[in-house]
């Protein structure tokens, strides 16, 4: 539950601090004037992608091999890159015209990214665990259901000799 307290708060703060990193030339702008939505719904996007690529990083049961982990973490990497390098600038602006000082808004957005970062890490660790728990096959279904498969006599075997004890 703190994981996903930690990722959800994070997350959340984020996209508001990107928000708001839109409304920054207001005072510099006419009486009235407001960021279009689509500046507000575009600064939203990097964060939302971050959440959304660690979401598929950790629920998705992917493949063994070389070019699936390099899809999987590659992937994420790049996007978490991308993210947290748009992210930050947001984010330190916004903390700069709230008047916090050099240091505190270089720092704000690191501490801000490292709680999305260990929360999503601790969501991978727990969906780990939880699918080591079961020897699974095909997303999801456990040996046993993955025996019922045409062509798959893992289950029958069982089936067969469960029969001949009795």
């Amino acid at each position: 539950m703190a994981a996903w307290t930690g990722f959800v708060f994070g997350s959340v703060m984020s996209v508001a601090a990107n928000v708001l990193h839109t409304w920054l030339p207001a005072e510099h702008m006419p009486e009235g004037w407001s960021p279009s939505l689509a500046s507000q719904v575009g600064s939203a996007v990097w964060p939302i992608a971050l959440l959304l690529s660690v979401e598929v990083l950790s629920r998705v049961p992917w493949k063994p091999g070389r070019q699936w982990a390099l899809a999987r973490f590659g992937g994420t990497g790049t996007v978490a890159l991308g993210a947290a390098v748009i992210s930050y600038g947001h984010v330190r602006d916004v903390l700069i015209a709230w008047g916090y000082g050099t240091l505190a808004a270089h720092v704000g957005p690191l501490a801000l990214d490292g709680l999305m970062v260990v929360s999503g890490f601790a969501l991978l660790a727990m969906s780990h665990t939880a699918s080591s728990d079961t020897t699974t096959g095909v997303a999801g279904e456990t040996d046993d259901a993955a025996g019922d498969r045409p062509g798959d006599d893992r289950g029958a075997s069982r089936r067969h000799a469960s029969a001949a004890r009795g």
